[in-house]
């Protein structure tokens, strides 16, 4: 088991995972090793500190001894860290937006810039065209409508500076369309997010509510006699059982994709249920 100074180390790192929002990495520490490194941290620290406190010559220093408190803290901190695995904040909807609305400039930008391309093209085509020799014939009756090989490469570039220009915006046009997608869908992922959130946060707040009744009980069986304090304790059992299963099935809303964290809402209802159910049938 690593040291509390090592500990403190991987958890910072899960920390900063955390705060990215890095999916794998960040479910790998939660379910994997952070609960090892917190209980290790905790463990540690614990023990150092607890000699700081008892001991005033352990360690021979101010610095050392806060290190140790450190250790408690950083496990404390990153204990509480272990939240839902992943969410969308007002941040990401903020962002989403402003990357619309430099797309949305880009493509009147992009827009304007081929419509001045194809309009050099066509100008220089005129210049060309007032510009060049005019031919009569053997009467001195001019003819205009000779069309020369630089006529024909200047209506070629006209044609290619069209089809650039309206390349350039279709591709500008379709990169405005994606950014206002991911806008949307960043919307509704906030959405869900606030509304796992909430009922993660509600069931977080029932399980408390059903710890205090637990403790109720528990104080209920202490008083009970005989066969009756024998009953209640197997009842109680059996309530915190059910306890572990409705808090087991809230972990699995917290753990699961945000795409869907909603299959996983009757399996906490059903076990909230039972729960209840087993509180009531306590005499």
């Amino acid at each position: 088991m690593p040291s509390g100074g090592n500990a403190a180390v991987f958890i910072r790192q899960f920390v900063v995972a955390r705060q990215l929002r890095r999916g794998s990495l960040y479910k790998k520490w939660t379910a994997e090793l952070l609960p090892k490194l917190v209980r290790a941290a905790f463990y540690d620290g614990l023990r150092h500190s607890t000699n700081a406190i008892f001991n005033p010559f352990f360690l021979g220093s101010d610095e050392m001894r806060t290190r140790h408190f450190s250790s408690v803290a950083l496990a404390l901190a990153a204990a509480m860290a272990m939240g839902c695995s992943e969410g969308t904040t007002r941040k990401d909807v903020a962002s989403a937006q402003a990357k619309l609305d430099k797309a949305q400039a880009k493509t009147q930008e992009v827009a304007q810039q081929a419509k001045n391309d194809v309009a050099d093209a066509q100008r220089t085509a005129q210049e060309h065209y007032v510009a060049k020799p005019v031919a009569t014939d053997d009467l001195g009756i001019r003819h205009d409508g000779v069309v020369t090989n630089r006529d024909v490469r200047d209506q070629e570039k006209v044609a290619d500076a069209q089809v650039d220009a309206n390349n350039r915006v279709a591709d500008a046009k379709d990169k405005e369309a994606a950014a206002a997608a991911n806008v949307k869908t960043t919307e509704q992922q906030f959405k869900d997010t606030q509304d796992r959130d909430t009922f993660v946060r509600e069931a977080e707040l029932k399980l408390t509510d059903y710890d205090k009744r637990i403790d109720e009980l528990k104080t209920q069986a202490s008083h009970a006699q005989g066969a009756d304090r024998d009953t209640v304790n197997r009842q109680v059992e059996l309530v915190k059982a059910a306890r572990d299963r409705a808090s087991s099935a809230v972990s699995e809303v917290k753990k699961a994709d945000l795409n869907a964290w909603r299959n996983y809402q009757d399996r906490v209802r059903m076990a909230f249920q039972e729960l209840d159910n087993s509180v009531r049938n306590v005499r």
